[in-house]
């Protein structure tokens, strides 16, 4: 017969009859409690294999986009020309945050055609502190990552500027936007994507209120992470 721990320690200390009864029920007390946990365990883990496969039915299907994967310095380049071209001289350029060694980008025709038509980001409700421009950015990032398979979705951030009134006057408050890049022929090309209405804004363009809150031109304190 196989005895547990408990079962060896009644032979070597000659227990009596009662503390050998006391020991079989830790025993069996200790069997029991861990099977108990073990079947918790077991049910918990498909009850989330099952959330996890209802979740994809529910959520929008992936998107098939043709990609090219291109350099994360190639990536570099390509941002950084667009706003060497728009700041003013002698402003530094925004702080750009290149997190990856390579990117994958699709073309401008096939995000026109394939991506744009099919974003679902924008249709969410603006809620101020905790749906918010942030918020928009960072899940339009994501979606793209997610849903299309596109890792060229930088989130942009500007500052709030000195102004008239204060940095919380609404025509100078900071913003959170995107910045796209596409790869044609080989060729890379950006453009600032507005998450909350699927817009294409320029940096001079005002949005919500505020004045220039695309300016990544103006350098100090902007900064591109992709």
């Amino acid at each position: 017969m196989r005895l547990g721990i408990p079962g060896a320690m009644i032979l070597a200390t000659g227990a009596d009859s009662d503390e050998i009864d006391r020991l079989r029920h830790n025993e069996a007390a200790a069997i029991y409690e861990k099977d108990i946990v073990h079947q918790e365990f077991e049910r918990l883990l498909e009850v989330n294999i099952q959330l996890r496969e209802d979740l994809k039915k529910a959520s929008p299907p992936d998107i098939i986009v043709p990609t090219v994967v291109v350099p994360g310095t190639d990536v570099y380049k390509a941002i950084y020309a667009f706003l060497d071209a728009a700041h003013a001289p002698g402003v530094v350029l925004a702080r750009m945050n290149i997190r990856d060694e390579r990117y994958r980008l699709c073309s401008r025709v096939d995000w026109d055609t394939l991506v744009w038509p099919n974003i679902q980001t924008y249709l969410r409700s603006y809620e101020a502190e905790f749906l918010d421009c942030d918020d928009f950015a960072l899940d339009q990032q994501a979606e793209c990552r997610h849903r299309f398979k596109l890792t060229g979705v930088a989130v942009c951030e500007t500052p709030s500027m000195p102004g008239p009134v204060g940095p919380d006057d609404p025509a100078t408050q900071g913003h959170y936007f995107n910045l796209v890049l596409f790869s044609d022929a080989g060729v890379l090309s950006c453009a600032l994507f507005e998450p909350q209405t699927r817009g294409y804004p320029g940096l001079r363009d005002s949005f919500a209120g505020m004045t220039r809150p695309y300016a990544l031109d103006l350098g100090y304190g902007c900064e591109v992470r992709v």
